[in-house]
C-alpha cells in the first residue's frame, strides 16, 4: 500500500514553547508557515547519538520549542524535561500468578481479536506460550527471514505459527529494510522508523485484514530479562522509551484501527518479572527466563539460546536503496542548505562502506539519512 501525500497524527508527541512556557500537541502549522527551515541538523543528531539512561538531555530541534516524546514529560521545577521512570513494586511470582494477571490483563483489554508478533525470539514467544497455555485465541503474524542466518528463527515461527489460528508468515525479501524511504507519509519531526516503514505497513495490514483491533509485541523483553535485578526499590524502567512503540502506533497501526501494544509493558507484568528475577545479574542469554517457563516453551527455546542479527538484512537493503538515498540528501541540500549535504558531503556520505560499518557509524549515517527522508516526506504530504 502506499501512504504517499498524507501526514501522520501523532497523538504521543507534544511541544512546549519555551518562551511562553505554552504546550502544544502539534507544529503542523508551524512548518506550513516554514519552521522547518530552522531545523536543527546538529540537535538532531546529538539527540539520536543519546543513550536510553540520557534521553532527558535532549535539545530543541527547533528555537524555542521543546519535543516531548514518549519517556520523558516536563518538569515546572527544573524548567525542563525529565525521564518519565516507573518504579516497579514487588509482589508475589509464581506460574499461577502469572496466568492470571496475564489472563486480567487479556480480558481488561476489551479486544475483539488479539494478535501477536511472531518474530521467532524468546520474547514473542513467550507471549504466545502464555495466552497458548490459557487457551486464549490470538492470530500470529510475523516476518520471516528466508536466509541460512534466520534458519533458527524461521523454525520457531514455524512451529508457533499452529499455536494461534489464522497465522501468517510474510516473507521479508519482499519489503526490505529502507524499501519506499522517499515516499512516506508526513511526520512533524524526523522519526527512526523509516528504514522498515513498509514492513510494519505489511505486517499491520495482514492483522487488519483478520480483523485484529489490538495487536501484542515483545517490546521490552530485554530491559526485564536481561538486566541484572539485585533490588525493587532501586530499579527503574522507562516505559514510554523502553517498551512502547509509539512511532509504530501513531504512523502504521492507529491509522489502521489497531493498538499496538507492549505485552512486557503493562506495570503488572512488569512488577512480577522484576520481583521473580531478584538476584539475577546480567542475562543476556535469558537463561532465567528459559527455565522459568520452560514447561510451556518449545524445547528449542528452553533448552537453546541464540541472538538474532538483523545487521545483514539493514545492510543489504541500505546498499540497495543508494540511488535513492542519493535523490534524498540532494534534495535535502537544496531545501535546507547544510553543508552536511553539500556536493562535498554527499560525496563523503554515499561512498562509505556501509558493509564496514561500526556501530556508532551506522547510528550516524541513519540519523543524517532520517533528516533527508523527513524532509521529502513534508513535500509528500503537502507541508513544504
Amino acid at each position: 500500500m502506499s501512504d504517499f501525500g498524507k501526514i501522520v497524527r501523532q497523538p504521543s508527541l507534544s511541544f512546549r514553547d519555551l518562551s511562553t512556557g505554552q504546550f502544544t500537541p502539534t507544529i503542523w502549522d508551524g512548518l506550513r508557515d516554514g519552521l522547518w527551515q530552522n531545523f536543527s541538523v546538529e540537535n538532531w543528531l546529538y539527540n539520536d547519538m543519546l543513550t536510553p539512561e540520557k534521553i532527558a538531555e535532549q535539545k530543541p530541534l527547533f528555537p524555542g520549542i521543546q519535543q516531548i516524546e514518549p519517556g520523558v514529560i516536563w518538569d515546572d521545577a527544573t524548567g525542563h524535561i525529565i525521564p518519565n521512570l516507573y518504579h516497579p513494586n514487588r509482589i508475589e511470582t509464581g506460574l499461577d500468578v502469572w496466568l492470571c494477571m496475564v489472563e486480567d490483563f487479556i480480558k481488561g483489554l476489551g479486544a475483539k481479536r488479539i494478535g501477536v508478533h511472531l518474530s521467532g525470539g524468546l520474547d514473542s514467544s513467550l507471549i504466545i506460550a502464555t495466552l497458548h497455555q490459557l487457551k486464549i485465541p490470538f492470530v500470529p503474524i510475523g516476518l520471516e527471514s528466508l536466509t541460512y542466518e534466520f534458519r533458527t528463527e524461521r523454525h520457531i515461527q514455524e512451529l508457533l505459527i499452529g499455536w494461534g489460528e489464522d497465522g501468517l508468515l510474510i516473507d521479508s525479501s519482499e519489503v526490505p529494510y529502507y524499501h519506499g524511504i522517499d515516499t512516506l507519509p508526513a511526520t512533524q519531526i524526523p522519526t527512526g522508523i523509516f528504514k522498515s516503514y513498509y514492513a510494519s505497513c505489511r505486517l499491520a495490514s495482514a492483522f487488519s485484514e483478520r480483523g485484529c483491533d489490538v495487536v501484542l509485541g515483545g517490546q521490552g523483553g530485554d530491559s526485564l530479562l536481561v538486566d541484572p535485578v539485585t533490588d525493587v526499590n532501586k530499579t527503574t524502567f522507562n516505559i514510554g522509551n523502553e517498551f512502547l512503540v509509539q512511532e509504530d502506533d501513531d504512523m502504521i497501526y492507529e491509522p489502521r484501527g489497531i493498538k499496538l501494544m507492549s505485552f512486557f509493558g503493562h506495570k503488572p507484568i512488569i512488577d512480577f518479572l522484576t520481583s521473580a528475577r531478584i538476584g539475577q545479574g546480567d542475562d543476556a542469554l535469558k537463561l532465567w527466563a528459559r527455565k522459568y517457563f520452560k514447561d510451556w516453551l518449545p524445547n528449542e527455546l528452553s533448552e537453546y539460546a541464540y541472538f538474532a542479527d538483523f545487521f545483514g538484512l539493514t545492510t543489504f537493503g541500505l546498499k540497495k536503496a543508494k540511488p535513492v538515498i542519493s535523490e534524498l540528501v540532494t534534495e535535502a541540500h537544496e531545501m535546507i542548505g547544510h553543508p552536511m549535504f553539500s556536493a562535498k558531503g554527499r560525496l563523503r556520505f554515499l561512498d562509505q562502506d556501509i558493509y564496514s560499518f561500526e556501530y556508532n557509524e551506522y547510528i550516524r549515517f541513519s540519523s543524517t539519512l532520517a533528516i533527508a527522508v523527513w524532509l521529502k516526506s513534508l513535500k509528500n504530504g503537502g507541508i513544504i
